[in-house]
């Protein structure tokens, strides 16, 4: 049987984690932003996989994007697992993602895009937001999983410093955040 994320084409797969589908108009706006960010210039088509805890959220937010965008049930593991093998790159971000009211799901966020980067996948952490109020060993685990990433951006001064050193001069930059 095919599964319905089978790469097609030339298309190019990509899952984004962010806080999406969740009916928060703002996560929304940044999810646009990633979207035309990512797909800015390309000669390929892309399809997004969104991780999601309502799935209905494209039809309400994102009109636009439909056909191109697949919403996928947060605690679907097997598409999930699907969606990681059959894309080539996966986008965490944007948004203030670690802080002290970081959501359960969003501690495993790192050890996805560490296993993406184990399957060869490219990795980017897009305008994301990483805080003092984060657990430690969130700060700990966003920080090993960023130094495995191929690219990383934080959205203000205070996600910038809580990166490690490494992190700081090799891999990271501090751009606007992309709500703004």
């Amino acid at each position: 049987m095919k599964s319905d994320m089978n790469p097609k084409g030339s298309d190019l797969h990509c899952l984004v984690i962010g806080n999406y589908g969740n009916y928060n108009i703002g996560d929304e706006m940044l999810l646009k932003e990633v979207i035309r960010e990512v797909s800015n210039g390309s000669q390929v088509r892309f399809n997004f996989y969104i991780p999601t805890r309502h799935e209905d959220f494209v039809k309400i937010y994102h009109e636009e994007l439909v056909g191109r965008v697949t919403p996928i049930y947060i605690k679907d593991f097997k598409k999930l697992i699907t969606a990681v093998l059959n894309c080539k790159m996966i986008v965490v971000g944007g948004g203030g993602i670690w802080s002290g009211d970081t959501g359960l799901l969003a501690h495993f966020v790192p050890f996805l895009s560490i296993a993406g980067k184990l399957c060869l996948k490219k990795i980017i952490f897009k305008s994301i937001g990483l805080y003092s109020t984060a657990s430690s060993l969130d700060r700990f685990f966003v920080n090993l999983s960023i130094a495995f990433a191929d690219m990383c951006s934080v959205r203000d001064n205070e996600s910038y410093q809580m990166l490690w050193q490494i992190n700081r001069n090799k891999k990271a930059i501090r751009t606007d955040d992309l709500s703004l």
